[in-house]
């Protein structure tokens, strides 16, 4: 085989690019945690956060002692790559944007796509056609088949699918709850402490509060989202929530959160706030980066991590989209 094959060349670009990517990665987030939240666009376009810039380094360098080594190693690098990029932009399909691969990779449809030009790219230049066949009809596959099978899932409200998982996960078997039927009586009565979704997600991540006989991180992400928003819900906490705001609103989906958390100090004409404590948002027109930093970091008066987690995403989103306009 030539050393000036298709799969040397790959292995350098792609090494150099991915090389170039992390380090300019730390620039905009160097943040090593499980927080979904947590995470920059590169360029705009691409979340990181420290863990991917650690991978992308990592396997950047791989790609340009491959291109060293030769056409040979080039080709095996190649290919490994397309099928391990192939397998994280269908795992990142199914679980969905906003969320996380293994609590630490950050899943978007920008990020899906490019990992699967990578993939499918590296998989053309190996020239290995029986195993980029078998690799690119599972990725086909898993684009396609999680809007088959997950139609039903879809078609829920947070609210139906919380019910339904607070008795999947055994919710059931340790609380009373009204709405569900359950009278387990090992942990509190939540239709008399009546928590709201803040509260039980902070419950279902820490291993509940007081007695602590409740195991930590029974469900994450999505999963933990659905039943902490039932369960507000269901003890008169919280109206049914859609992907937005109130139903039938048509709201977008930070901005009955922001009324509720931000509203009583700022100012922002489109959520009908006028408070003066904090800076006017219609001012300054921050975008979503630098809300999820004050959100963090709590500037001024303002208390650190007043929110977190896709309650803080929605609010960010909400605030550049419409402060100033």
């Amino acid at each position: 085989m030539e050393e000036s094959s298709p799969a040397r060349l790959y292995a350098g670009v792609v090494g150099v690019t991915l090389v170039a990517a992390g380090i300019a990665g730390f620039f905009y987030n160097a943040s090593f945690n499980s927080d979904p939240a947590d995470r920059d666009a590169l360029l705009g376009l691409f979340y990181v956060n420290g863990w991917t810039n650690v991978a992308h380094i990592l396997t950047g360098l791989l790609g340009l002692v491959a291109f060293t080594a030769g056409a040979y190693v080039s080709r095996y690098y190649a290919v490994g790559l397309g099928i391990v990029y192939s397998a994280v932009a269908v795992w990142g399909v199914i679980i969905g944007s906003g969320d996380s691969i293994l609590s630490i990779i950050p899943v978007s449809a920008e990020n899906n796509f490019l990992h699967l030009a990578i993939a499918l790219t590296g998989l053309a230049a190996s020239q290995m056609w029986a195993v980029s066949a078998i690799v690119v009809t599972g990725a086909l596959f898993g684009f396609l088949i999680p809007g088959v099978t997950k139609s039903d899932h879809d078609s829920q409200t947070p609210i139906d699918r919380g019910k339904a998982l607070f008795a999947q996960e055994g919710c059931s078997n340790c609380h009373t709850l009204a709405s569900s039927g359950s009278l387990g009586t090992i942990g509190p009565n939540l239709d008399e402490i009546k928590p709201d979704d803040k509260r039980s997600l902070n419950a279902i991540e820490n291993g509940g509060v007081g007695t602590g006989a409740m195991p930590r991180d029974l469900s994450e992400g999505a999963d933990a989202d659905a039943i902490a928003a039932y369960v507000a819900y269901a003890t008169g906490e919280a109206e049914p929530a859609g992907t937005g705001g109130p139903p039938g609103t048509g709201e977008p989906p930070g901005k009955q959160a922001f009324a509720q958390s931000c509203g009583s100090c700022h100012t922002l004409a489109d959520a009908g706030t006028s408070a003066t404590i904090g800076p006017d948002l219609d001012q300054i027109e921050p975008n979503e980066k630098l809300v999820l930093a004050m959100i963090k970091a709590g500037p001024g008066a303002m208390p650190p991590n007043l929110v977190t987690g896709k309650e803080a995403r929605e609010i960010a989103e909400y605030v550049a989209s419409v402060a100033g306009r």
